[in-house]
């Protein structure tokens, strides 16, 4: 009974969390933004902020694809992932993650949750690793910084997705072995977990079932509307090959510099998450009421 109780009161907390984060955002920028926008053309401003909300468009598309199978799933997916973009974008080193796979499992409740988030993640290294390789096919000049931590995450990249198949050809030899021959107390923990991850391995599978194509090309919309994004932002400033690396950088951890000409990008991406986290949340609040009555 606590528990369905804080459930219960978990989303309208959240969302108060989350409106009083966005006018302390609001408050902040205020107060700087004639500084941040200053020698940067109006249509850079309005084309960045376009590019970067077709990114999130074509996330949500995505989603709705991995969640096909379950389409009464789709739209609370869909708010859950709007309302959590902005904490995501802000919280440092990526750990936001963490907070959208917490808030697909409030919405599905099962390892459906965490085969929609893996599958994302599949997606998202698979194209980050083409257009890495692309970038030295081409031999596009890369700063030396970059070119380490590209390197580093390809061979990441790589190995991890081949780790995951090689190893999901395992469990079934695994299963197999231990049911005839293991009856430890050990043997049958290790079936247990082994038979999980089996299930998981398949719950992935049935994400993509019949739909690998369109998934791949979304994945590759949205990673192409982000790089578009950044380049534009870099085209309408002067930076050099050491303040790209730095935004790189400060990109991938999550952790911004001061510099304001690089903070106008960030203005951009977090106005249009904002945008997105009060129409949905406006969405899941109303939903909620009807739901009562």
């Amino acid at each position: 009974m606590f528990w369905q109780r804080v459930l219960h009161w978990l989303l309208p907390l959240y969302l108060c969390i989350l409106a009083a984060l966005i006018a302390q955002w609001f408050y902040q920028w205020g107060r700087v933004l004639p500084v941040v926008f200053r020698g940067i053309d109006a249509f850079f401003i309005l084309a960045i902020a376009g590019v970067y909300a077709m990114s999130h468009i074509f996330r949500m598309l995505r989603l709705a694809m991995l969640t096909l199978d379950e389409r009464e799933r789709i739209l609370p997916v869909l708010s859950c992932h709007a309302v959590t973009a902005l904490p995501s974008a802000l919280l440092p080193f990526k750990i936001g993650e963490i907070l959208r796979l917490g808030s697909f499992f409030y919405a599905i409740k099962t390892r459906k949750a965490l085969s929609i988030w893996l599958a994302e993640r599949f997606g998202d290294i698979s194209v980050i690793a083409l257009f890495i390789l692309v970038l030295y096919f081409f031999k596009v000049d890369v700063p030396p910084q970059l070119r380490m931590i590209f390197i580093l995450f390809f061979v990441f990249s790589v190995l991890a997705l081949t780790a995951f198949f090689a190893v999901a050809k395992v469990f079934i030899y695994l299963n197999h072995h231990l049911v005839l021959s293991s009856h430890s107390r050990r043997g049958l923990q290790l079936l247990k977990i082994s038979h999980q991850l089996r299930l998981l391995e398949e719950s992935i599978l049935r994400c993509v079932e019949g739909r690998f194509a369109s998934i791949a090309l979304l994945s590759l919309l949205i990673w192409t509307c982000e790089v578009a994004g950044i380049a534009l932002f870099i085209q309408s400033i002067s930076i050099d090959n050491q303040a790209l690396s730095q935004f790189f950088l400060a990109g991938l951890s999550g952790v911004l510099d001061e510099d304001t000409s690089r903070s106008s990008f960030h203005f951009c991406r977090d106005l249009v998450l904002i945008a997105f986290s009060l129409f949905f949340g406006v969405i899941l609040m109303v939903g909620r009421l009807i739901k009562r009555n």
